[in-house]
């Protein structure tokens, strides 16, 4: 005869207890940004309830099974043990699943809050706030979704057009970044950031005249900018032009000696 299971008296409270502080992780404090981990959260939930419900069901019915084959003396107080067990899991089951509806109405009531907030509140300030809290954590799409409703409420907004590129840049978008930053000089000529950031892109793409242009662009108009001068050497340096490079290099270090970019083109030269 086969020899008795014990059944895991604590794995029902372990389960709930560890569903329980799930669903009070996420009753406090919930955050508008945190709607879709919420939703990933109820998923998950309900997906272990049921994974759960179904091995305690399938170890009744293996209970019974042998139950069939054996003595009744045997196995029947493991099987009402199991049975108790049962009854008390699905009490517990009862209040989650009161506790769960509970969350999904909050969950709701925020939906329809971010809702009304976009409609009736969504000015260029609240997308652009919403787009860095996406950015923040790597959610791009959506923060390339609000960065460009800021844009259509104020198509000069210097800020968005330059975090927009910046994306564009970190998803390897050159394109679509160049003609933001191109957007930018639209707007403001001078603008400083946009002018580094478009000689940058020229040396990714490898067209080092055309970032040689914006550089020097650039330091006619903030002369004392050691990162321009030095990516001016840097260019020089890859283009064979090796006096027009150590002179930048120069010019880069007297305003900062620890411009490691410019040390390692006179390094180099050496």
């Amino acid at each position: 005869m086969k020899k008795k299971e014990k059944y895991p008296e604590d794995l029902p409270d372990k389960v709930m207890l560890a569903l329980s502080r799930k669903i009070s992780d996420m009753g406090s404090g919930m955050e508008e940004n945190e709607l879709e981990n919420i939703r990933e959260s109820l998923m998950s939930i309900e997906i272990s309830l049921k994974s759960e419900i179904n091995k305690l069901q399938n170890r009744l019915q293996d209970m019974e099974e042998r139950f069939a084959e054996a003595r009744k003396e045997d196995l029947s107080d493991e099987i009402e043990e199991i049975l108790q067990k049962l009854k008390i899991f699905e009490k517990r089951i009862a209040d989650m699943e009161r506790r769960l509806r509970t969350l999904s109405m909050k969950l709701s009531a925020a939906e329809k809050k971010e809702e009304v907030e976009e409609k009736e509140g969504g000015d260029e300030e609240y997308y652009f706030k919403k787009a860095m809290e996406a950015y923040a954590k790597e959610d791009y799409k959506r923060a390339i979704e609000n960065l460009r409703k800021c844009l259509e409420v104020n198509p000069e907004n210097i800020e968005a057009w330059f975090e927009l590129g910046k994306i564009f840049v970190e998803i390897g978008s050159l394109n679509r970044a160049e003609f933001c930053f191109k957007r930018i000089l639209t707007i403001d000529e001078n603008n400083i950031k946009a002018l580094y950031a478009l000689g940058g892109i020229y040396m990714l793409k490898e067209e080092y005249e055309k970032a040689l242009e914006y550089f020097h662009q650039l330091v006619s108009i903030d002369p004392k900018n050691s990162m321009a001068l030095s990516k001016i050497a840097v260019i020089y340096s890859k283009t064979g032009d090796e006096k027009q490079a150590i002179a930048y290099a120069e010019k880069a270090l007297e305003i900062d000696p620890g411009n490691e970019e410019a040390l390692s083109i006179l390094v180099g030269k050496k």
